[in-house]
């Protein structure tokens, strides 16, 4: 063989154009990366992260709103001990102690003032309907 034959023979610079316009083109697969998956799962976490952050904010905020509710409450509990033991035989006074203790969840203790509620008055209306109410729940 000779030196001409072993090489290649060169292509026409309109061959090799025909060529590149057929191959595919230069992008990469993306996907079929090593680094796709792992990258994608890591995104999807710091998104599930996120949400939780969120939501346990949310949470935080209700739970301090509730706080500060229930403290009001307990402020107006004691303001209306005080009414109650200063006027014995306030009718509503018993009442709303026992209003202000339904609603937060002191059951028991809004039971008794509702029983000197309706030993003052056992006709009270709006009396009767919570005392029915607390029992029923």
């Amino acid at each position: 063989m000779t030196k001409q034959n072993s090489k290649k023979p060169k292509k026409s610079k309109k061959a090799v154009k025909r060529v590149e316009k057929h191959k595919f083109p230069k992008i990469y697969r993306i996907i079929t990366e090593k680094w796709f998956w792992p990258l994608v799962l890591s995104f999807l976490v710091l998104i599930a992260i996120a949400f939780s952050g969120l939501t346990l904010y949310e949470t935080y905020q209700e739970k301090q709103e509730i706080m500060q509710k229930r403290e009001k409450i307990i402020g107006e509990i004691k303001y209306w001990e005080d009414i109650s033991i200063k006027y014995k035989g306030y009718r509503d006074a018993y009442y709303k102690l026992a209003t202000l203790q339904y609603q937060i969840e002191e059951k028991d203790k809004a039971l008794e003032n509702l029983e000197k509620v309706l030993n003052i008055d056992p006709n009270f209306e709006p009396g009767l309907r919570l005392k029915q109410t607390i029992e029923n729940n």
